[in-house]
Formats: C-alpha cells, structure tokens, sequence
C-alpha cells in the first residue's frame, strides 16, 4: 500500500511540473496590452491578453480538444497564426527558418488537427 501511494505522488508530482514547464513557454511568447491612455478604461480579459488563450474559447468540444491535444510549442505556433495574424513569412523570422519549413509545419499540425476531429 505504501509504494502504491509513493507512485501516486510521483506520478501528481510529475504531472504539475510538466503543466508549469508548458505554461512557462507559454508565457515566454506571451505579452500583456497596456491601459488605453485615450479613454483610461480599456479592459481585456485574460483570455485576449494572452497569446493561447483564444483556444479557452473554442465552442466546438471537438476542435477544443484536438488543439489542446496538441504540443504546446505547436498551440503557440498556431495562436501566432490566429491570434496575431502573422504571416507566414513573419512566422519564419520569428522561428528563424525558412518559410517553406513554417509551410510544412503548418501543414503537419493542420493534418493533426484535422485527424483529431474525426
């Protein structure tokens, strides 16, 4: 019974490092919008703030979990696409790559996505 309880802590233990490690790099791609100076009561909510937290707010139970199914490096990858509307030519600076490798890549997480859903 004691090594039973041993692993399960191991395993919880294990499981909070691995979810702060992801929102780490999260936050990392991160940025935070300023108070608007004109009309002094400009609001975001958290979820618009933050560079993945459109995923929160997918409708479709499906399309919510194949992208959080996704690695975290790639739910970054595709917030730069759908939250900040970068191109990808912009992506491949970002990424320090050629574009044809962001083409791939995007092409690689779409099939994901797309495999997931059905």
């Amino acid at each position: 019974m004691e090594k039973s309880n041993a692993y399960y802590y191991k395993v919880v233990e294990r499981m909070d490092i691995r979810d702060f490690n992801n929102q780490t790099k999260i936050e990392k791609h991160e940025y935070l919008f300023d108070e608007d100076k004109h009309s002094g009561h400009f609001k975001e909510t958290y979820f618009d703030r933050s560079l993945t937290g459109w995923i929160e707010m997918i409708e479709s139970p499906k399309l919510y979990k194949a992208i959080k199914d996704l690695p975290v490096e790639d739910q970054i990858f595709i917030s730069y696409i759908v939250k900040e509307g970068k191109t990808q030519e912009d992506l491949s600076k970002v990424y320090k790559t050629s574009q044809p490798n962001i083409a791939r890549r995007l092409n690689s997480i779409t099939q994901i996505i797309k495999r997931n859903l059905s």
